[in-house]
């Protein structure tokens, strides 16, 4: 899953999946919740991450049917669940129930949610620098929680080493910062981390292979 951080209100929040799965079960939204969970206290230092369900309502009968499936199998993960939430508490950086630290959906509400996210600064810039004669530049400067190129890239989460994808058109700046994200996921050991979690959660006599020593920066 491609995990990719958002800026929020409050503190930053992991998405995932953001585009590397369009059709998932509700097993994999789950397994994306264990990943979630392990790379928001690896990198992120959260000490308990809270793992908000992506979905059109928060009730637990709301969304479709492998969402539905998926809240039932999460609330009875052993993680901290807080249930669904909805596209509108994600620049919140909460919900009702409290502070989200990590976001589960398919990649393909994932990628779309990335692509308007990633729409909305530019957007917002333009508007007051119109309306108060300012330089975009200067309030951009001034806005580099929202800017791309701030975080790089995104890493491939549940893949033996460390992967970082970042856009085609990412700039030598972005590149030097995924570079940066790709060593503080190899230094935390994170990828050692997540495949334990994983073995931990398949049935018995299933066996997850460690993480392998590599790391790679590839633009998408």
């Amino acid at each position: 899953a491609i995990g990719t951080v958002f800026p929020t209100a409050r503190q930053s929040v992991l998405v995932l999946d953001a585009g590397a799965n369009v059709d998932c079960s509700a097993e994999e939204l789950v397994q994306f919740a264990r990943i979630g969970t392990v790379y928001a206290k690896a990198l992120l230092g959260r000490e308990n991450p809270a793992v908000g369900l992506l979905s059109i309502g928060e009730e637990p009968e709301k969304g479709n049917l492998a969402v539905k499936e998926a809240h039932q199998r999460l609330a009875a993960a052993g993680i901290n669940f807080l249930g669904n939430v909805e596209g509108r508490d994600i620049p919140k950086g909460k919900c009702d129930r409290g502070t989200i630290d990590v976001v589960v959906c398919d990649g393909f509400v994932g990628n779309v949610l990335l692509k308007f996210y990633e729409s909305i600064g530019p957007m917002i810039i333009g508007m007051v620098s119109q309306v108060a004669n300012l330089d975009p530049r200067a309030i951009a400067k001034q806005l580099t929680q929202i800017d791309p190129d701030e975080h790089g890239g995104a890493p491939l989460l549940g893949v033996r080493g460390v992967s970082i994808i970042s856009h085609g058109k990412s700039s030598p700046r972005a590149i030097q910062n995924a570079i940066a994200v790709a060593l503080r996921a190899y230094e935390s050991g994170m990828t050692d981390e997540i495949g334990r979690r994983l073995a931990e959660s398949m049935p018995t006599g299933t066996t997850v292979a460690s993480s392998t020593p590599t790391s790679s920066t590839t633009a998408a």
